[in-house]
């Protein structure tokens, strides 16, 4: 599986041992706010840990990896890849990590290992539009919002909330990164 590097930041694959970990972050409603779980996510151990066994068999479709910063987690990040196009998304969980540039550096090891060793051509997004410092972020790594889908969800307090979404095509990238 693979590991890829920043300096002292790595992501790598997360595992069966990550689980609780996950756990911890997915049921913090401050960390999941943003996404619209102010009350954390309802799930298992028991299923987060059936979900990081069968990930090895389906690694480069579908994975979500761990974000760390000398060897502690610090977020997490996942993509699920449909023909050449693949979806992402990036939490930095521990908030004293966060606004600190770890996110623009895992999100861009993550977009050279989609675009040179999975095929992809297309990376595509969504935040919510309340997350003004995600999208200052995706835009300064080149992602172009294609619009807002207004009433994309309801969050856990029944408020209705709108989404960017974001692509960045493999031709935009490398014509950025010259």
């Amino acid at each position: 599986m693979p590991q890829l590097y920043a300096g002292e930041l790595v992501i790598r694959d997360a595992r069966v041992y990550d689980a609780k970990q996950l756990v911890t972050w997915w049921s913090d409603g401050k960390v999941m706010a943003h996404a619209g779980y102010p009350k954390g996510l309802n799930t298992s151990l028991t299923l987060t840990q059936e979900r990081l066994k069968k990930q090895k068999d389906n690694f480069q479709k579908e994975a979500l990896w761990m974000i760390e910063l000398k060897q502690t987690p610090i977020g997490e990040m996942h993509h699920k890849i449909n023909g050449d196009v693949a979806k992402i998304g990036i939490k930095i969980c521990v908030s004293e990590h966060q606004g600190k540039g770890y996110g623009p550096k895992a999100t861009t090891l993550l977009i050279e290992y989609l675009f040179k060793k999975l095929s992809v051509n297309i990376i595509e997004l969504d935040t919510n539009v309340n997350n003004i410092h995600a999208q200052k972020m995706y835009e300064r790594l080149g992602f172009t919002a294609l619009g807002v889908r207004r009433k994309a969800f309801v969050d856990q307090l029944g408020q209705l909330q709108d989404a960017i979404d974001y692509r960045l095509t493999k031709d935009s990238w490398e014509n950025n990164r010259r």
